[in-house]
């Protein structure tokens, strides 16, 4: 079964299973749909703690000296290259305007 609207997919629950890099099934409530042969993308989530960083951990021990207060808001950046090699940097922006990287992991 093939969508030719996109919109059916969105308005639809969905549950998911990737097999292989090129196979893929969704389980549907309009029916259940085979993509075998596609192009599919395996997500990989990383949970890394404060006292993990490996730049700065923002708790005044770091480089910048800099003490992060959770309570209030924070101006988050994240920088990566989108060809999937070289590295994705965490870090924010301190009220003086000054951008600190606080954590970074390789991107390949």
């Amino acid at each position: 079964m093939a969508f030719k609207r996109q919109e059916s997919l969105r308005r639809t629950r969905l549950a998911f299973s990737i097999f292989s890099i090129t196979s893929a099934l969704a389980l549907t409530s309009i029916g259940v749909v085979n993509a075998a042969d596609a192009r599919v993308s395996i997500i990989d989530q990383s949970l890394i703690n404060q006292e993990n960083f490996n730049l700065d951990r923002l708790d005044g021990t770091g480089p910048s000296g800099y003490i992060i207060d959770k309570s209030k808001m924070q101006m988050v950046a994240i920088q990566y290259t989108w060809y999937g090699a070289g590295f994705i940097d965490w870090g924010l922006r301190t009220t003086d305007g000054k951008m600190i990287w606080a954590h970074r992991m390789k991107n390949n």
